[in-house]
Order: structure tokens, then sequence, then C-alpha cells
């Protein structure tokens, strides 16, 4: 069993507004400030329809959102890793993720959550294709906190090393069991192992 932070310790519990976000490479590529800004809002407008999905699957509970006890922090804690596993699946919401003490974490997407109204009617609808992602999404929700947070911090350190290989299975599990000192580094190799066993492993080297 994994070594968790999140089993009977006690002390501050960090918030997840920390972190700093990362200019797109539109940006950097000098694209049209006003036309970039427009699509990412359309985009991420999907929002409140997937934590309303989150919150019929039982996922989460929406009404914890802006709590500032455990109910808050891990009801926060699930939305950041559940977008951040549809976005990985081609959900495309466009929030940028850094890697934070509890795995990655956008700060954009924290925002958006926190102004979100669930007594606010919803006038769109998830994308017809939703289903498969959604069904990858439940499933890694169903491991726990401590299986997430790994997955999670496999995905965007191989995301981070880029796509054009060089580096090696061993190299991203001891990356990510130095950052995640909490847990065995077999816990990490498992959870790498059932990575390469779903459709989220897709594009992690399996040597």
């Amino acid at each position: 069993a994994p070594r968790s932070r999140y089993n009977g310790r006690k002390g501050r519990r960090p918030g997840f507004g920390q972190a700093t976000g990362v200019p797109s490479a539109a940006f950097a590529a000098g694209a049209p400030r006003a036309r970039l800004i427009t699509n990412i809002c359309v985009k991420r407008r999907m929002l409140p329809e997937f934590l309303e999905w989150l919150h019929e699957k039982y996922a989460i509970d929406r009404r914890y959102i802006r709590n500032k006890d455990d109910t808050g922090f891990y009801t926060r804690f699930y939305i950041q890793k559940c977008v951040y596993i549809a976005q990985h699946l081609k959900f495309d919401t466009d929030y940028r993720y850094n890697q934070y003490v509890y795995g990655p974490y956008s700060q954009d997407l924290a925002r958006d959550y926190y102004a979100y109204d669930p007594n606010v009617p919803i006038d769109g609808s998830l994308p017809e294709d939703f289903g498969r992602i959604g069904n990858e999404v439940l499933r890694a929700r169903s491991r726990g906190l401590a299986w997430m947070e790994v997955a999670t911090t496999i995905l965007q350190d191989a995301r981070e090393r880029g796509g054009g290989g060089g580096y090696s299975r061993g190299v991203i599990e001891g990356s990510v069991a130095e950052q995640k000192c909490q847990y065995t580094d077999g816990y990490v190799r498992a959870v790498y192992g059932d990575l390469l066993n779903s459709r989220l492993g897709r594009g992690l080297p399996a040597a």
C-alpha cells in the first residue's frame, strides 16, 4: 500500500492557488491575443457541463467546491485531476497545467471552478464522443486519490519532456518517485504499469 500524506496527517492544508501559469505556445508565436482568448473562452464553457457530469456520476459533490475544510480540498483535488485526465484524452478545454505539490495543477481551472454557480442553468452539452473519455475518467477516479496524484504526475512529467523521445520508463519513474517521496518506488512503478495497460498510457515509453 502506498504511503500517503492524506491519511491522518495534521497541520496546514495547502490550497490550490499557489502555482503560476505558463504562457501558451500560441502567445509565444505571436497569435492575435483577442482571437486566442476568445477560442480559449469558448472551449472552457464546457467546464460547467463537465462539473455537472462529475456530480451526477458521484465523482465529486459540487456543494463542497468552495469549502475550506477537507471536503473542499478533496473536491477541488478531484476536479483538477479529472479535468487533467479528460484533457489528456483530447477533451479540449485548454487548461494549462504545472507540476505542483499534489500533482498537476491549473490556476485558470481553479479560478473557473470557484466562479462556477450550480444554480445557473446550463445551455450546452458535452460532445457526442465524450462517452469513452468519461469512462476513462471514472475508472481513474475509482482508483482513489493516491493513484490519481501519482498517475497524473507521471503523465505530466512525460509531457514536459516532450514527444521526441530520448527518455525511458525508468527515467520517468525515478523522477516521479523523487517528487512523490511519500509513496514507495514500487507503488510508482505499479501505477506506471496501470497506465500502460490503459488508454491513458498511450505515448508513454514501455521500457
